[in-house]
């Protein structure tokens, strides 16, 4: 399936994660300030990614050099899961198993420091939430599972797949937003906020979610599964709670507050 694979680099002399988008030009070019051979994976923060410069073929992107390069705990180290096979996992799994995919998340992705230049101790490779086990024709592979981090690129046409079950995380500002249907019907909604409290991204969890702990002016780790799907009044697509008929909305989405 098309993907934009890394929607986020690690900068090893800085050694920080950056978005994407924060490293290229508007001429899909790479920043003059950012070194080219100073860009890791930054998940596994080992395998040395390639920079490629947007042309009439391609839009500009960062590829791993070598797949071997990352961790075998690293989700990068393996082919991607198709469309169907992302369906199918997430359609499988119970509430329970949800919630323990997204505090999985927000342990690997969120509160693991980083790797230092040359682990010895590797993270198992089961505990990744964003690695499946795939069985076809008795031949069993691990794949890849899309992931998003809350970054300025979420909504980016470029990495956007439609219709298909997508592991979002992030550190980031919550809030509670009131809604009213069209028969009268009150309802709340979460909204995800940037740093100075602006919403940017507003999810429905159910009619009857609330949560009045939250508070804008705390920080929270979240994680969910989510999907995109096109908005007819905007170029601007949706991003929606991912639940199917054994799990509930507000079950598909964790957030912890950052102490």
């Amino acid at each position: 399936m098309k993907d934009l694979e890394y929607d986020e680099v690690y900068c090893n002399d800085s050694q920080t994660t950056i978005p994407f988008i924060d490293i290229v030009t508007v001429n899909g070019r790479l920043k003059s300030n950012i070194n080219k051979d100073h860009l890791y994976c930054p998940e596994c923060k080992m395998a040395l990614l390639k920079f490629s410069n947007r042309s009439s073929l391609r839009r500009a992107c960062l590829s791993s050099r070598k797949l071997t390069d990352h961790l075998l705990s690293c989700s990068h180290y393996y082919k991607d899961a198709s469309k169907e096979e992302i369906c199918t996992h997430y359609e499988a799994l119970t509430t329970a198993q949800i919630q323990a995919k997204l505090q999985s998340a927000i342990n690997r992705f969120l509160l693991s420091p980083a790797h230092p230049v040359h682990p010895t101790v590797p993270l198992e490779i089961d505990d990744n939430p964003a690695i499946t086990m795939i069985e076809n024709n008795g031949v069993r592979e691990r794949k890849r599972l899309p992931t998003r981090s809350l970054n300025k690129s979420i909504y980016n046409p470029e990495s956007v797949i439609y219709e298909t079950p997508i592991l979002f995380y992030g550190n980031i500002k919550l809030k509670t937003i009131n809604c009213v249907s069209k028969k009268d019907f009150s309802y709340n909604k979460l909204a995800i906020c940037s740093k100075n409290g602006n919403p940017y991204c507003k999810l429905f969890c159910g009619y009857h979610w609330d949560d009045k702990t939250i508070n804008i002016n705390n920080d929270y780790h979240i994680a969910f599964i989510g999907y995109y799907k096109k908005n007819p009044n905007s170029k601007i697509p949706k991003i929606e709670i991912y639940a199917n008929s054994k799990q509930e909305l507000q079950q598909s989405v964790l957030y912890i507050l950052i102490q």
